[in-house]
């Protein structure tokens, strides 16, 4: 489904986006790692439940001392990622997009927001709008931006659906 689209857009669009992909990327707070807490996320991980591979994922990118496990916390996450896990998906697009922990790349970026996109994750979705919206590792394409906003609003992306009102608001 395309949806309606004319090239006026006002900043608070713009500032949306930035402010719905901000600070997404940390569900766990740092702190040391707990053993118990690892193992039974990898025994879940390695028997191929994703999300105990998302989530061993952030314990390790998060866990102290800083960069002891973060090559540990990416394949953790590539494999959730791997299993059809959105929010891991588009939790690699974050970080691929801010450059944290990885190299900043906006065609991975853009590639793990696909995926997440694709796997009804919302935060994919406003991932691919603000590549478009922006300009980065694609084409600028007000359209597009806007379309992947509607299907972050679609998802349940309160913060999507309020851009996206701004946005259509912008064109009357």
């Amino acid at each position: 489904m395309r949806l309606p689209f004319k090239p006026a857009l006002r900043l608070t669009w713009y500032i949306a986006l930035g402010l719905m992909l901000s600070g997404a990327v940390a569900t766990l707070n740092a702190a040391a790692l707990d053993p118990v807490l690892e193992e039974q996320l990898k025994a879940g991980c390695y028997s191929g439940v994703r999300e105990e591979c998302r989530l061993l994922g952030e314990l390790y990118l998060n866990a102290e001392p800083d960069g002891k496990y973060i090559s540990q916390g990416l394949v953790q996450l590539r494999r959730s990622c791997d299993l059809k896990d959105g929010p891991g998906c588009s939790m690699l697009g974050l970080l691929y997009l801010q450059g944290w922990e990885v190299h900043h790349d906006h065609d991975e970026a853009r590639r793990y927001f696909e995926l997440g996109c694709e796997l009804n994750d919302a935060t994919g979705c406003r991932g691919l709008a603000r590549l478009y919206y922006d300009g980065h590792g694609v084409k600028r394409d007000l359209d597009t931006a806007r379309f992947y906003l509607g299907l972050a609003c679609e998802l349940g992306s309160q913060n999507a659906c309020r851009a996206y009102v701004d946005s259509s608001e912008a064109m009357r």
